[in-house]
């Protein structure tokens, strides 16, 4: 390990930069060991100042092997994950220790302290995009470590001054500040409801509206029902609460999103009729449902209201919409065999002398079970331990290493084991959570008990590029939980006043789309009207006209 400047220039010189294995692994062991060696607050900075670059090839490398598609992450993956969060902790902790050193031991520098302090701060905020981006929960006292560093600054008057060579990022933080309300802002957006790939875009944007959101550590100043507040002696990150349970202490700052949370809203203004990425010039890495999402979480708190009861049992999932569609179709087919079956009462009779009481499997005409007909269909279906339940949902544990199948904003089908008629009840999942030695935690929002294939044979009033017939489900109104009936169709696909015609329960319907909620997941829940097919029929001539010149 290099414990002079010039011992680090020679040993970074000398890094096998083609061999990025061997390279991240030198980097790792000297960072690691670099910070348990006691060195002087401006030793270490230079040092580590030496090594940074290089570490930055490494990381940069091991994103590369992060594209995470399926959950939990796969064992190499995993490691790989592990691995990159290692090497930026001790990145940090190498800036860390520089700045926590100059305060307590030396001669404090405001450029190195600012630059120690920005440093730090900066992996940190990595650490956790990176925690967010896999559902996993923070590290135990790195939010403790952020506030901590953030008040240092501001007792140092440091936290505005700008930080010398920022990131080449665009839009990068350029301040203390900068970087504290940018890593507050992702924990602001409730990162474990976020869809695969959107905590990147989120990341993006909140770089580019960082101006807008001011900071005060006068918690009087809030306004409304509900404020953003961050505890700087708390091992918590920034969290939305409400106004009546403010605290008032000097270690309370106060975020103001109000600017913020207008820009959203005039997105989702601009963009109501365009709701693919990339379609605004403002704000290119949103989308119009992810706008609306972030606008609901970051003004409303959303409390459980009905009681969920503990429970310890198995249920089997399906997911992605047209998966969905087979199995209650085989559901189905399976209810009409049985119907079929009661009213063979002869050859009930007939099998149970010819087989026996307990011999229904092995008769030519028992219906096979329901994993066989998924097994036969290509279905595949993953089965989760149920941990509690409520009359809005589920909250569901995934125990394996396997990937579970499903992600947020997914459209699941599951049975209740409680449900003694197992209809397949459509859900979403709204959320997950993987904890260490434990699993996979997924909170599935209920949709419906009871589910219908339908048929889309065609859009009359438009063209649409997408062949047809398509796919999808109709959620039927239920007295006492479900007001209205719904359609579930393909998400950004269908538009408001587009006229479909569509088969269901061997009936052929024309209706049109009323509204279309593209927020609940990765699918469009539809309302509509029905307008009734006229038949073409001829009236009948009862008259003799037709043939008087033919006589």
């Amino acid at each position: 390990m290099p414990t002079s400047v010039t011992q680090a220039r020679k040993w970074v010189n000398q890094l096998p930069t083609s061999n990025f294995g061997e390279m991240t692994r030198l980097i790792y062991l000297c960072t690691r060991e670099l910070n348990k060696n006691q060195l002087s607050s401006t030793t270490r900075i230079a040092i580590t100042e030496i090594i940074q670059p290089f570490a930055e090839m490494a990381i940069n490398n091991l994103k590369k092997h992060l594209i995470a598609r399926s959950f939990p992450l796969p064992e190499r993956s995993r490691k790989i994950f592990e691995l990159n969060q290692a090497l930026l902790l001790e990145m940090a902790g190498a800036y860390q220790l520089s700045a926590l050193d100059m305060l307590t031991k030396g001669t404090v520098t405001k450029k190195q302290l600012l630059l120690s302090v920005g440093r730090s701060l900066n992996y940190m905020g990595r650490v956790l995009l990176n925690t967010y981006n896999i559902y996993t929960t923070p590290k135990e006292a790195l939010w403790r470590d952020i506030h901590h560093l953030y008040l240092l600054a501001c007792e140092n008057k440091i936290e505005k001054l700008l930080i010398p060579n920022k990131s080449q990022l665009s839009h990068s933080c350029k301040t203390i500040e900068d970087y504290y309300k940018h890593t507050s802002l992702l924990a602001l957006s409730r990162p474990n409801t976020i869809r695969i790939g959107e905590i990147a875009r989120l990341d993006r944007f909140f770089r580019q509206v960082l101006d807008d959101v001011s900071l005060f550590n006068d918690t009087t100043l809030a306004t409304g029902k509900y404020a953003h507040i961050a505890m700087l002696n708390s091992d918590e990150p920034a969290t939305l609460m409400p106004v009546a349970e403010l605290l008032h202490s000097p270690t309370v700052r106060l975020f103001n999103l109000t600017p913020v949370i207008k820009k959203l809203t005039q997105f989702v203004k601009d963009t109501k009729n365009s709701k693919s990425l990339g379609t605004n010039s403002t704000f290119p890495m949103l989308t119009n449902s992810l706008a609306r999402r972030l606008i609901s979480t970051m003004s409303i708190i959303k409390n459980r209201q009905f009681k969920r009861f503990s429970r310890s049992e198995q249920t089997p999932i399906v997911s992605h919409l047209s998966n969905i569609v087979k199995v209650i179709q085989l559901e189905q087919e399976q209810q009409q065999q049985n119907q079929n079956d009661m009213l063979l009462n002869e050859d009930s009779l007939f099998e149970e002398m010819i087989y026996g009481e307990s011999s229904s499997s092995s008769s030519p005409w028992a219906t096979p079970d329901i994993t066989t007909q998924l097994n036969e269909n290509d279905l595949e279906m993953r089965v989760w331990h149920i941990e509690n339940s409520s009359s809005e949902g589920y909250g569901l544990l995934w125990e394996h290493q396997d990937p579970s199948g499903v992600r947020v904003g997914e459209l699941i089908a599951l049975q209740d084991p409680a449900d003694a008629a197992e209809l397949w009840q459509i859900g979403t999942v709204r959320w997950m959570e993987s904890r260490p030695n434990k699993g996979l935690s997924a909170g599935v929002a209920l949709l419906s008990p009871r589910a219908f294939p339908i048929t889309i044979k065609n859009v009359i009033n438009r063209k649409l590029p997408q062949k047809f017939p398509l796919e999808g489900l109709f959620l039927p109104k239920i007295e006492g939980l479900k007001e209205s009936a719904y359609l579930v169709l393909p998400d950004y696909m269908f538009a408001v006043k587009d006229k479909l015609t569509i088969t269901h329960n061997n009936q052929t319907e024309l209706i049109e789309l009323i509204n279309i909620n593209e927020r609940q997941g990765a699918f469009a829940l539809c309302e509509y009207i029905t307008t009734k097919i006229e038949s073409e029929k001829k009236e009948k001539n009862d008259s003799f006209n037709e043939i008087w010149d033919s006589l």
